[in-house]
């Protein structure tokens, strides 16, 4: 060989020992690696000797190289090699535990028939089997038998609790089909289902010809499936793919693809006709406006544009230069352009063969409404719309499908009052909000007292949202205390998914004076009335028939969402709000009603278990929903009602009466209310100090028994579908404060806006977007905002802004 490829050549070498540091004798060390997008190949094998010592010359610099290690009595073990020293050579030492533990079970296929010839294999970054690690191959009963694993149980890491872990399998006919097990050893039976076909012709229109050997890549648009293949000699691509809209690309030098977007796959058909188009391109060329390098970690331009359409997550990116100019190859057409750390974005229409400028100023995006109106943005809408319909419906029959035969809808008395239930019933099918539904609504408020019990029954009953928000208006408009209890025993079932309150307007004006009446507005305009979430209606009937209050408006920000335990302690937050509302009926119910059957709630028991798996710290995870343009107030302002928040569940609160009173009672009382806020289960505090000559108030959020990483700047306002919170925790750096620490000095800057990775007390782990300290609260209502709602000085009232985004396992 010459010397320069000599250059490209490293040596590996290290040494394998138990747990104990005894040496390994005889460990096979399989060293496997390849290029992206190519199939995994085997470069070689070494046999660890008396010293467990192994050696590897002459190996080729690859983009992926790993050793793959396995001894008898032992778990196998796969250690990723990382970028070699100038020196040209690896050095690694490689622990195995003792006693393996084995995951087996049984694969069949749609028919529920067994599968022979399934490749099982652990979870890795390769995204392949290893022959003879960690994985197995069906035999003709569909059985395998993986005997070289680590034993494993649910455990915490970095704060959260693992639930699971990941395996693989993959069969010619089937699209690939990640599984989890919780524990090794382990029995876990998979069954695959009936694969979509998409396939296609690569074609080069440059020369015309069909291109061979590159790679297609399929992204998922309303799920996080992903599927990659290459072309044959003919340029031709055949993927087996799970149901989901696709958007697909071939990768190929000096070319770039005109993508297949949003293509359907469904399973049992077949798609031949998605050929991809790759053509020469252009190129937008430019700056980064008053840029000051050298290019901060993982600082890149992207975009997304025909070559990468914007209903999905995937884009093409580039790295700055050290000047911060940047050439970025794109498609012919209209492409959104955008410096990754989310601050600087334009639109640029490139012409093929064409090389445009463009110039990216920090602080200055593409309007929200400008890139909301992007036809990919609103299609990746719809059909995220399209799919989640889709699943409420097959979940909806399989509830169906569950029933007990004949059961049918709830059969209500033949009375008046039943009689229009029933209607109401249908009208909230057919013509909710609209005029035949807001007369079945005044009927039955006419009927007064009398419809009473039996609208408590229906209530008992009811586990329809829009019927608890009819019950809870009507309860309120008929003003019988009777409902009390019925109401409270209803509390907790009005934890809901994500819902809106209703602003409406009435055709008529005696309707619309009617609702005007009973709603819980506080002024109305024209013929407008408002109409509540079951939580809202129904708190709202307990008040008015009662005159008290239990805290029940710190309810009104939560839905049923979230991981498991979050909806878990959101359930625990609304029960504790019913028990007192019972506690406080049952002891006063005697001088508000006096039929004694009315003075028991009998609210059942909370007898709910937490969740025992919260997260898992090596799963994929993506961004996803949250809350922006929020804000804490100090708690030392008197008259703040938003001083407390808490992660888990998005419950505000205020400082208890107990303390307030003066700035001077706050102070002094600040140990206690910080208590108070612990065992509330609140995660951050508002404060404000002054300080150091300062002229304005330093608003500032102190974490409350919080995990904190502070991320890189490049992560403001990240969005991910593929992450690991042990990766953002080793990219970050534990923090106890949430405050911007300058990595260079460690100088602290408290009114510096930075993210951060956040880990709660309940196990609960998101993002969190620091924002600015706002000092100016003369913001009037109306008009439109623009920008970064985090990073805006003036508000309707003075705090630290701030905003979270969910982290959810990917499926």
């Amino acid at each position: 060989i010459t010397s320069a490829e000599a250059d490209e050549l490293i040596a590996i070498k290290g040494h394998c020992f138990s747990e104990t540091g005894k040496p390994i004798v005889g460990a096979r060390v399989s060293l496997v690696g390849g290029e992206r997008g190519k199939p995994v190949e085997a470069l070689g094998a070494s046999f660890s000797d008396k010293h467990g010592a192994f050696a590897f010359q002459k190996v080729e610099r690859l983009e992926r190289l790993v050793l793959a290690v396995r001894a008898t009595g032992h778990a196998s073990r796969l250690h990723y090699l990382r970028e070699p020293a100038d020196a040209g050579e690896i050095e690694v030492e490689i622990a195995l535990e003792t006693n393996p533990g084995t995951l087996t079970g049984i694969v069949t296929g749609p028919d529920g028939k067994p599968l022979e010839g399934v490749f099982v294999h652990a979870a890795s970054g390769l995204n392949a089997p290893i022959a003879g690690v960690m994985m197995d191959v069906t035999n003709e009963q569909g059985r395998y038998v993986i005997n070289d694993l680590r034993r494993w149980e649910a455990q915490a890491r970095g704060g959260i609790a693992i639930s699971h872990a990941y395996f693989w399998l993959r069969h010619p006919d089937f699209a690939t089909t990640r599984a989890t097990y919780s524990s090794i050893p382990a029995e876990v039976n998979v069954t695959l289902e009936t694969p979509a076909i998409i396939g296609g012709q690569v074609i080069d229109e440059v020369t015309g010809k069909p291109m061979p050997d590159v790679l297609v890549s399929a992204q998922g648009i309303t799920a996080s499936h992903w599927h990659q293949t290459r072309t044959d000699k003919d340029g031709r691509y055949q993927l087996r793919t799970n149901r989901e809209y696709f958007n697909i690309w071939a990768e190929a030098a000096d070319r770039i693809p005109i993508a297949v977007k949003a293509i359907e796959a469904v399973p049992g058909t077949r798609t031949q006709n998605a050929d991809l188009r790759m053509v020469r391109g252009g190129y937008v060329v430019g700056t980064i406006e008053e840029f000051k390098g050298p290019p901060a970690r993982s600082l890149r331009v992207a975009h997304y544009g025909p070559a990468r359409p914007a209903t999905g997550a995937a884009v093409t990116s580039t790295t700055l230069n050290e000047d911060g100019s940047f050439r970025l190859h794109v498609a012919p057409g209209r492409n959104y352009v955008y410096l990754m750390n989310g601050t600087a974005s334009v639109y640029v229409t490139v012409g093929d063969g064409q090389e445009v400028q463009a110039a990216l100023v920090p602080g200055h995006r593409v309007s929200p409404d400008e890139r909301s109106a992007d036809p990919d943005v609103m299609l990746a809408r719809i059909l995220r719309l399209k799919t989640r319909n889709r699943q409420l419906a097959k979940e909806a029959a399989d509830r169906d499908a569950a029933r007990v035969p004949g059961a049918g809808a709830r059969v209500r008395r033949n009375t008046p009052t039943g009689r229009l239930l029933d209607k109401l019933e249908d009208r909230n099918q057919t013509a909710i909000y609209r005029g035949p539904w807001c007369q079945v609504m005044i009927e039955i408020a006419d009927l007064g007292p009398q419809a009473v019990p039996e609208l408590i029954e229906e209530l008992d009953e009811t586990s329809s949202q829009k019927m608890m928000r009819c019950l809870g208006f009507l309860l309120r408009a008929i003003g019988d205390k009777r409902a009390v209890p019925a109401l409270i025993r209803a509390l907790p079932k009005t934890l809901i998914e994500p819902s809106s309150d209703m602003g409406l307007r009435a055709d008529d004006e005696k309707v619309a004076e009617f609702f005007q009446q009973h709603d819980l507005d506080a002024e109305n305009r024209d013929n407008r009335f408002g109409f509540g979430r079951p939580v809202r209606e129904v708190c709202g009937a307990l008040q008015k028939l009662s005159g008290k209050q239990f805290g029940e408006s710190e309810l009104f920000h939560m839905h049923r969402n979230g991981s498991e335990n979050q909806i878990f302690l959101k359930q625990q937050l609304y029960h504790r709000v019913a028990k007192q509302w019972s506690d406080w009926w049952e002891t006063n119910a005697a001088d508000m009603v006096d039929d004694k059957k009315y003075h028991a709630v009998n609210l059942p028991p909370f007898d709910l278990k937490p969740p025992t798996a919260i997260a898992d710290a090596d799963a994929l995870y993506k961004t996803g929903g949250g809350g922006g343009n929020m804000m804490l107030q100090s708690v030392y302002n008197i008259d703040a009602r938003e001083c407390f928040y808490d992660l888990d569940t998005g419950r505000y609160a205020k400082v208890p009466e107990r303390w307030q009173g003066n700035t001077e009672k706050l102070a002094a009382n600040l140990a206690n209310i910080k208590a108070w806020a612990i065992g509330e289960g609140f995660d951050l505090m508002g404060l404000e100090f002054k300080g150091n000559g300062e002229s304005e108030d330093c608003f500032v959020i102190e974490p409350l028994k919080l995990q904190l990483w502070e991320l890189p700047q490049d992560r403001w306002k990240m969005r991910s579908r593929g992450i690991t919170l042990a990766e953002l925790q080793d990219e970050g750096r534990a923090s106890d404060a949430l405050l911007h620490v300058d990595p260079d000095n460690n100088a602290i800057d408290r009114e510096a806006h930075a993210p951060f990775l956040y880990i709660t007390a309940d196990g609960t782990a998101g993002l969190l977007f620091l924002g600015i300290s706002v000092t100016d609260n003369t913001l009037k209502a109306g008009g439109s905002s623009a920008g970064d709602d985090e990073l805006r000085p003036i508000a309707f009232r003075k705090g630290r802004r701030f905003a979270v985004r969910d982290l959810i396992p990917i499926e």
